[in-house]
């Protein structure tokens, strides 16, 4: 074995957790749809009690996909009930997940009086010039029904700045207006002003002390560059019994850059345009947690996770239809806890990575190696590729 060779753990404990992790390698490019064949030359361990394994099930149509095929082949004798437990993990994530129903109601006369703004804010070490429709600048805003909307580009709704918190209910959120520049490298997604920064997002929650609670909201997304609910720069955004669909190019769902944080339980996010994971963290890291959840995305580049932080969800059903179940880029990791995914269309099931983009830096990263550790949880890949691609 060279020093290049990657090394794949996958363990099967008596508590029926998968983990999976991958230390060191790189990849120059970033595309969670990659082509390349799966890393066939990466040592396999695999630590099973047959009599134990009994919650966490992989399945996969590649008849190349050595790894899960050695591990499983070893506990034949309890496959049977294997399948059993996870498909009622997976019954009980599809029953408990997704939203009830949404009422928007008409603006209430107490809420907070707000107008549009401009600022300026520092996240990580760039100063970016941010607009919203109305903003939420260093104060406590609460709203209760009403629609608001920004077609503008470049213009986020809501913003909230310098500790200022936002509660909103029972609203309608509507953001059209196209991302107004282009990345210089790659016209076909959006400047990185949008993707790390917030720029022209729906909900845009900056700095630590600002925050947003969002509940029994719709948030629609019908422009490029226009993520739904966007935290960074250590701010945190919780989300309750919110449907999210967003249309446009780089227009995620619920995304977390430079140490944000957003907790979200009964969300219901889809996604259609390229480069569009439903959950997602990106450059500077973020901390995710959903839980009784539905995610599903159709455009290439896009699975249902996307990590360069720590992402945990549970009791989440995912489809991902051009792209993988899962990524992480670097050193981070996602937690799977009774949840059901499936994959077509992304040549791969999970993809754990190093891209040279610097989007995943070390000093940023939230684990020692990329790690998916998954307990309850089937991931069915219906690619050609195999179930874990790794570098």
């Amino acid at each position: 074995m060279n020093n290049n060779t990657k090394r794949i753990i996958i363990t099967i404990t008596a508590i029926s957790v998968l983990a999976l992790s991958s230390c060191g390698g790189s990849d120059s490019s970033k595309h969670s749809s990659s082509k390349t064949s799966s890393t066939t030359e990466s040592q396999i361990e695999s630590k099973t009690d047959a009599s134990s394994v009994s919650e966490t099930t992989v399945t996969t149509s590649a008849a190349e996909d050595v790894s899960t095929e050695e591990v499983f082949s070893q506990t034949d004798e309890s496959t049977d009930s294997s399948e059993s437990d996870t498909s009622e993990s997976a019954e009980t994530a599809s029953a408990d997940a997704g939203v009830s129903d949404i009422q928007i109601l008409e603006a209430s006369a107490d809420n907070t009086a707000l107008s549009s703004g401009n600022a300026t804010v520092t996240i990580g070490k760039k100063q970016i010039d941010l607009s919203g429709a109305y903003i939420i600048d260093g104060v406590d805003a609460e709203i209760t029904g009403g629609t608001y909307e920004s077609s503008g580009s470049d213009q986020n709704v809501f913003l909230v700045i310098n500790g200022g918190s936002l509660k909103i209910s029972n609203a309608e959120i509507v953001k059209t207006g196209d991302a107004s520049t282009n990345d210089s490298k790659r016209s076909s997604d959006v400047s990185d002003d949008y993707n790390f920064y917030g720029m022209n997002s729906v909900i845009l929650v900056v700095g630590e002390g600002s925050s947003a609670e969002i509940s029994n909201c719709t948030i629609t997304s019908d422009c490029s560059g226009a993520n739904a609910v966007f935290s960074t720069a250590n701010a945190t955004a919780n989300v309750s019994n919110v449907k999210i669909n967003t249309t446009g190019n780089s227009s995620r769902g619920v995304y977390a850059t430079y140490e944000g944080t957003i907790n979200a339980d009964h969300v219901d996010i889809t996604t259609s345009g390229a480069h569009c994971a439903p959950i997602a963290t990106d450059r500077g890291g973020g901390y995710v947690n959903i839980t009784n959840s539905i995610v599903q995305c159709s455009g290439d580049g896009s699975p249902c996770i996307y990590s360069t932080g720590d992402i945990k969800v549970e009791n989440v059903v995912g489809v991902a239809t051009g792209s993988q179940a899962a990524v992480i880029e670097g050193k981070n990791s996602i937690t799977m806890t009774n949840c059901d995914f499936t994959a077509s269309g992304g040549n791969n099931g999970v993809m754990l990575y190093q891209s040279m983009s610097g989007d995943a830096a070390d000093s940023d990263a939230t684990a020692n190696c990329s790690t998916l550790t998954m307990s309850g949880t089937t991931i069915r890949n219906n690619s050609e590729g195999p179930m874990f691609y790794i570098t």
